[in-house]
Parts: C-alpha cells; structure tokens; sequence
C-alpha cells in the first residue's frame, strides 16, 4: 500500500474520489491511499519561513504544520512493504519539498504548480531526502505581472537541474502543462502522484 500525504484545505478534501480516478486512469493501480492533512492558515502553516510584502503575509509556521503531518504519518498502521508519499498544490507544493528535505520518511515528493518563487526558496538548498522527486507548473502561471511569480517556471527549472545534477534520485520529473496557476488541479495532483507510484 501506498499512502499519499497530502497537505490541503478543508474544502478541496472531497475532491479526493476525483483525483482517485485519475490516479487509476493514469497508473492503473488501485493500491493506495490519499490521507488529507487540514491547514486552516494556509499561508501560515505552509510556509516554511516568514515573509511579507504589500499584499500577503505568510508567518512561517511550517515548522509547526511539519509536526502535525508526522503526527498523522504515525498514526497509520504500516506494513513493512507499504511506504509513503508527499503531495501537495501551489504553497503546499513547496512546503512538501521543504518538508521531504528535513525529514527521511517519504519515498516521493510532488510539488505541483509548487511556488517556488517564494522569497529565499533558492538560497534554502532544498533537497529532498526522498527518492524520487516530481515537479510541475502550468505553462501560463509565470505569465503574470506580480515580480515574484513571473520567475517561477525559471526557478522551477533551475531547481529540478540542481537536483537532477546531484545524481541523487532515482528519479526527478519537471512537467509542464497547459494553462495558469487554477487549472486542472485535481488531474495535475493526479499526475504528480502516479509518477511516484
């Protein structure tokens, strides 16, 4: 069995059925489970150091946030056969490879539509312990006016060649799809996921 910890908000858990069957329709495997790990404070609890500008705010709590995910990560009645992966969308997608990078616990980490454009994500040397690694963005997300998301696809390619030069991974995935930050959330997840198992 494969459990996939995943990094939300209350209100995208039921598209967990949906991101089931795109999951089967990818992979052709049925072996796994998708375990929600609710964020009430988005910006808060996902974000693994604090930052601020005009617009947002984002307090660094991740630390915290990290505590409670590996609460619910012992809580599941493991086999010795089964493993774990880590999956999350836009702030979650950078907080998983934070997190995956502190921790030896996952075999996987996807960072989908991940925003790596985050204020000192660069200069952090994120590295995933895991061993595989999938990234992915939409083709139009660096399309924006907003001086910190227009670098995203160029962050987020120069980071997935800095892993894939480390020749540490069995794997590391950069994918790129059609259309923003919004689209496809469900079948981009999917993807990432079925990469990794």
């Amino acid at each position: 069995m494969t459990y996939i910890i995943w990094p939300t908000m209350a209100e995208m858990v039921e598209q967990k059925e949906e991101i089931s069957k795109h999951i089967f329709s990818l992979s052709g495997k049925k072996d796994f489970e998708i375990i929600p790990v609710i964020t009430e404070n988005w910006n808060d609890d996902l974000s693994p150091w604090p930052y601020e500008d005009k617009r947002s705010k984002f307090s660094g709590n991740g630390n915290s946030f990290l505590e409670k995910l590996l609460k619910q990560c012992r809580e599941i009645s493991m086999e010795k056969e089964d493993s774990l992966i880590l999956v999350g969308y836009s702030l979650a997608g950078l907080f998983c490879l934070w997190a995956a990078s502190r921790i030896d616990l996952f075999r996987g980490v996807a960072s989908c539509s991940g925003s790596l454009w985050f204020p000192g994500f660069m200069d952090s040397k994120v590295f995933p312990k895991s061993r595989k690694v999938y990234l992915s963005l939409g083709d139009k997300e660096s399309k924006t006016k907003h001086p910190l998301m227009s670098q995203v696809e160029n962050i987020s390619r120069i980071y997935s060649e800095i892993l894939i030069k480390t020749n540490s991974y069995e794997s590391v995935v950069f994918e790129m799809n059609p259309g923003n930050h919004f689209a496809d959330v469900t079948e981009r997840l999917a993807k990432g996921i079925s990469a990794l198992i």
